[in-house]
């Protein structure tokens, strides 16, 4: 993919493990990232709006209706990014932020998952994740002010051009002597002299660590993409565990009224009062303890199944269901996680999802088999399975996996 190989380990020292900013010229080039895959990002979250998070900003303020108008300007195949934002924004001085940006190219994802695997290796996951961000404008200023990013472990921005974007860090106690607070400071021509400055080109890297305030500057055209890596609490950890326990539990389409209560000195009050009886059936035998640990197991396997990032593709179901004579290969960097839940369930995670089925004693070495990255005939891979499964419902697990990213039908 054309990032300079020997980047790995010397990343980690120039930052201190992550933790001191860090600027590397012409770092990347158009293999790995270009202005063609942005116009397929833009293309595609035009297409996915109820799952898009677009912020727009004009001259320094949000804006709702360029918001709307973002995803009614459509992007034509003769279309630059410059001819495009021309077009809706005019003349405008103008800022695209978009969250959450990796459910929407999965080859530019690979690639990113390519390139924290070394990091990773040496400094493990955050439980927190990781997600893509885009930044596209000519703005100014950054509209969110000075400020330091509460949730952030570190930021990789990858800046994509045309024009240069310029970063202003403070470390704390700078800062705080700067504009006597350690909240958002939205006057930064007062401080900037007191920064330190980076002048970010075309191809270039730069490392934010979460611990230094900061605000970027852009005033001519730049697109910039951060991978963002994300810390995690106890507190935000147990939270998403006890909502993964919700959505299994409500994980159906009715809900109903409870009855009135009935005043009695019998104060006895059971889950299968509040809850259909199937629904809690596998939460029945387990403390609290055991139900949140086996959440934030999820949340877990979840997250190294998608190595790290937040948000998977949606479902292809284009793909072809007739895959018994055809031959599959894992989609690297991505595995294929698994938790045996009960005797009879097994839980398979793939690209941040669940899927439930029946336990067999072949399914640690047939995951092991694909996770290996080497080509597998379909026909020999579910084979194991065939003395208890019917072939019809092995090929639609294999077929559920390629659907969800997890393997790549090669010929």
């Amino acid at each position: 993919m054309n990032i300079k190989q020997e980047y790995g380990e010397k990343l980690l020292d120039d930052t201190r493990n992550l933790l001191e900013p860090c600027h590397y010229h012409n770092f990347f080039d158009e293999n790995f990232l270009s202005e063609s895959d942005v116009l397929d990002f833009l293309h595609s979250i035009q297409t996915e709006k109820a799952s898009a998070n677009v912020r727009v900003f004009i001259d320094q303020g949000r804006r709702a209706d360029y918001e709307d108008g973002f995803f009614k300007c459509s992007i034509n195949k003769e279309d630059t990014v410059t001819s495009w934002v021309k077009r809706l924004f005019k003349d405008h001085k103008f800022g695209i932020v978009i969250g959450q940006a990796e459910q929407f190219n999965d080859k530019v994802a690979q690639k990113c998952a390519q390139f924290f695997e070394p990091i990773f290796q040496k400094v493990g996951l955050p439980l927190g994740g990781a997600t893509i961000t885009f930044f596209i404008g000519n703005y100014g200023f950054t509209p969110f002010g000075v400020h330091k990013d509460m949730e952030e472990k570190s930021i990789f921005h990858f800046h994509i051009g045309p024009g240069k974007k310029e970063m202003y860090l403070w470390n704390e106690s700078d800062y705080k002597e700067a504009t006597g607070t350690t909240g958002s400071f939205f006057e930064p021509d007062k401080i900037v002299e007191k920064a330190k400055k980076y002048t970010i080109l075309p191809y270039d890297l730069f490392h934010l660590p979460a611990s230094y305030y900061h605000i970027g500057y852009t005033d001519e055209l730049s697109i910039g993409m951060a991978l963002v890596l994300i810390d995690i609490t106890n507190k935000k950890l147990t939270e998403e565990a006890i909502r993964i326990m919700y959505n299994e539990v409500f994980n159906y389409k009715t809900t109903y009224r409870l009855q009135n209560d009935i005043f009695s000195t019998n104060n006895d009050f059971h889950l299968e009062h509040i809850y259909p009886t199937h629904r809690i059936s596998n939460y029945q035998t387990n403390t609290l303890s055991e139900w949140v640990e086996s959440s934030a197991s999820d949340w877990r396997l979840a997250k190294l199944s998608n190595f790290g990032f937040n948000n998977a593709p949606p479902m292809d179901t284009t793909v072809e269901l007739n895959i018994s004579d055809k031959k599959i290969q894992a989609i690297r960097p991505f595995n294929i996680y698994s938790r045996i839940e009960s005797q009879e369930i097994m839980a398979i995670f793939v690209r941040n999802q669940k899927i439930i089925v029946r336990n067999h004693p072949a399914f640690p070495a047939m995951l092991e088999k694909i996770n290996s990255g080497s080509p597998i005939d379909v026909a020999e891979l579910i084979k194991p399975l065939l003395d208890v499964w019917k072939e019809e419902d092995a090929l639609n697990l294999i077929s559920l996996i390629l659907r969800n990213h997890g393997v790549t039908v090669v010929s």
